[in-house]
């Protein structure tokens, strides 16, 4: 049948068919396009900075951890108490739920002496006509209870025992400690949200030039009837998969980069483990998929809204 026989409705008839298969190669030939390429390696990239800060505030977070439960508490005991009094008390700090377990200890006044000659020797103690030092009891806090607040609760409750004198600990640590963990937190977050948007800048590029290169194709599309969801489902799933190989990439540079520091660092084994590891990659991936889904869905949507005056600007 040649073009010339053709009625009007036959070519509406065929136009949809046509228009549909060359929709679907395309669809397959923009996997090869160098601007998806580029945003699937450009997100890559970001995921994978993504990771790693992921990975040095989880760091942080166990190093702040740490430093938390190394803060040292030191109750003071006053005179003429008994052992099993004394015992009581430290029986009462352990189940009280704010101290480390195996971190509470007992130091007579005795021992603090012989402390005192190791640290300054036999002539500083010969010079004491009587012993000034209190029999003591020291723990180390849980991390969650090292905040202003909860170190005040935790003294003002020792401090209001009759066999306690005084209770000491170091607040300027542990307001040092919460302040620069809101700072490491803050920072975090802000450049979470900074890699979010280069992303989201780099896939909206990546969509609108597939668009343009298709755009006579999708008009005479929307010009047969076809409908919205239909034409952007090829451009929705092609970058929802890419965004999945994105965070695929970046996985595996994360694990090569984990492999690397626990090499030179065998400490970071335990707190870096591959289980977490694991869990960060399988977030990614879904990050990945969600921004460039998302981001697609929008440009394609508010694409096909465009007037037709818009294909030749």
């Amino acid at each position: 049948m040649l073009l010339c026989d053709l009625d009007l409705n036959s070519i509406l008839t065929y136009l949809p068919l046509w228009s549909m298969s060359k929709t679907k190669d395309n669809t397959g030939k923009k996997w090869l396009r160098p601007h998806f390429i580029g945003a699937v390696l450009s997100v890559s990239a970001v995921l994978f900075l993504l990771g790693i800060l992921a990975m040095m505030v989880w760091q942080s977070q166990e190093v702040v951890r740490n430093l938390k439960e190394q803060m040292l508490i030191i109750v003071e005991i006053n005179d003429g108490f008994s052992n099993d009094e004394i015992a009581s008390l430290k029986g009462t700090i352990e189940s009280g739920g704010y101290a480390k377990q195996g971190s509470v200890d007992f130091i007579s006044k005795e021992a603090g002496k012989e402390l005192l000659k190791e640290d300054f020797g036999d002539d500083f103690t010969d010079n004491l006509m009587m012993n000034p030092l209190y029999d003591i009891i020291t723990f180390h806090p849980i991390s969650m209870m090292v905040d202003q607040d909860s170190l005040s609760s935790i003294s003002s409750r020792l401090a209001s025992n009759p066999m306690v004198s005084d209770v000491y600990y170091q607040e300027e640590l542990a307001a040092g400690i919460s302040e620069n963990w809101s700072k490491i937190a803050g920072f975090g977050l802000v450049f979470c949200l900074l890699l979010v948007l280069i992303s989201i800048f780099l896939i909206g590029y990546s969509v609108r030039q597939s668009l343009n290169t298709d755009r006579f194709t999708i008009k005479s599309m929307q010009l047969v009837g076809a409908t919205p969801s239909f034409i952007a489902r090829p451009y929705v799933l092609g970058n929802g998969i890419g965004g999945i190989c994105s965070a695929f990439i970046a996985g595996m540079g994360l694990f090569i980069l984990r492999t690397w520091l626990v090499t030179i660092v065998p400490g970071l084994k335990e707190t870096l483990s591959l289980t977490g590891m694991l869990i960060l990659i399988v977030g990614l991936a879904f990050v990945g998929w969600l921004i460039m889904w998302l981001t697609s869905s929008y440009m394609v949507r508010r694409y096909l809204k465009a007037p037709m005056e818009d294909l030749y600007s």
